[in-house]
């Protein structure tokens, strides 16, 4: 994948965001592959360049990205905890849309609120089916 290779050959110190974009569009590359192949392996190496990405993206600088961010890689950890059945996967997800929902405030970015808000509530109710 072409991200990979932007990844590799970037530095997380010296290019940092260019870096850290190259990983989360590498983590929605992964995530679009699982579902169109199925494979959960993908999930978890999306999760990964999502965890990487953010190390090197600042919420001071850059809350909206920092916030999308924690967004996107809460998905990847929603559909891996419903495809593996982990409960502290889910919990997770969970963490990870409230820490964006802290940035994508519904009076000044209200369609990023509403799917994050929508992604917190799938993820409690995936959570919620898992302990019932």
């Amino acid at each position: 994948m072409i991200y990979s290779t932007v990844g590799s050959t970037l530095s997380d110190t010296a290019n940092p965001n260019e870096w850290g974009v190259a990983q989360a569009n590498l983590g929605r590359t992964l995530y679009i592959l699982a579902g169109i192949e199925g494979k959960p392996e993908y999930l978890k190496r999306a999760g990964d360049a999502y965890e990487a990405a953010i190390k090197v993206c600042d919420k001071n600088i850059n809350p909206g990205r920092w916030a999308e961010v924690k967004n996107q890689y809460g998905v990847v950890l929603l559909a891996f905890g419903e495809e593996t059945g982990g409960e502290d996967i889910l919990e997770k997800a969970v963490s990870r849309f409230r820490e964006a929902m802290k940035v994508h405030k519904r009076d000044k970015t209200p369609v990023l609120w509403a799917q994050t808000a929508n992604n917190l509530g799938a993820a409690c109710f995936a959570l919620a089916n898992r302990n019932s």
